[in-house]
């Protein structure tokens, strides 16, 4: 039995407690938060909780660390966890820059540690059915992926704060839709931004049209995929055709890539 430990009980902390009190093979032994009284009403009586990881650490005997924290904080702990002998599951993204991904997964090979990232909607039903049907050829040639993401009311805390979350949308709930269309299309040989013109009015602005990537009006990149797919499609260029924000309020974006 895996021995599992969580730090970080704010809202996605929130979700992973369950699945780790329902986990097979797993227990949750400990939970961890700078709020104590928020890490006590989390463990309700049922595992120890902590407000300190080093004491965590050294008095859990944890197999397994789980971290929901901030993205600046997962190379730290990630280190941390691995240097006391625990595998770590972090939320995505792994952490905030390339450099930091390598050092933690050095980190993990020299310590012979595993170390996982949340991709939690791969396994969403609807996904995995799109891909079945991608695979199969059921729906034809692909020529597109189109993706929306909306993650409104997450700003002002530290997610507003690039030092802290890396960067902006993109890296954060962005990387849903990333790993999703990497799944869905197969590998990304180069890609690049969009640019949008304000149409007047506050949070939104006017579609650009598809047009080459070094347009002085547009500024969008090509994306271009190499080789076959695992179901023997062949990629071609791609260049995105319209980036759209919608009322401020729901803070959401939509890319649809245009051949």
């Amino acid at each position: 039995m895996i021995r599992a430990g969580i730090i970080g009980l704010g809202e996605i902390g929130q979700y992973h407690l369950p699945a780790l009190r329902a986990a097979r093979g797993a227990e949750l032994v400990a939970v961890c938060d700078l709020d104590r009284a928020l890490a006590e009403r989390s463990a309700a009586g049922a595992c120890a909780a902590y407000d300190d990881l080093e004491t965590m650490l050294s008095g859990a005997a944890l197999d397994l660390l789980d971290v929901c924290l901030p993205h600046h904080l997962h190379r730290p702990v990630a280190l941390r966890a691995i240097e006391a002998g625990c595998h770590v599951l972090l939320e995505k993204p792994m952490a905030i820059s390339v450099a930091e991904c390598d050092e933690i997964t050095a980190a993990a090979e020299r310590a012979g540690r595993l170390v996982a990232v949340s991709h939690n909607q791969l396994h969403y039903e609807p996904h995995r059915r799109l891909a079945e049907l991608i695979e199969r050829g059921v729906l034809g040639e692909l020529r597109m992926l189109r993706a929306r993401l909306a993650i409104g009311g997450r700003y002002g805390t530290w997610r507003s704060d690039p030092a802290k979350a890396g960067g902006g949308l993109l890296i954060d709930a962005g990387a849903h839709r990333l790993y999703l269309l990497r799944a869905l299309g197969g590998p990304v040989h180069a890609a690049g931004p969009g640019w949008t013109i304000p149409r007047g009015g506050a949070g939104t602005t006017r579609s650009v049209r598809p047009c080459e990537p070094r347009s002085r009006r547009s500024r969008a990149a090509s994306v271009r995929r190499r080789g076959r797919s695992r179901g023997g499609r062949s990629w071609r260029s791609w260049r995105p055709r319209m980036v759209r924000r919608v009322p401020a309020s729901a803070s959401c974006w939509a890319v649809e890539p245009g051949r």
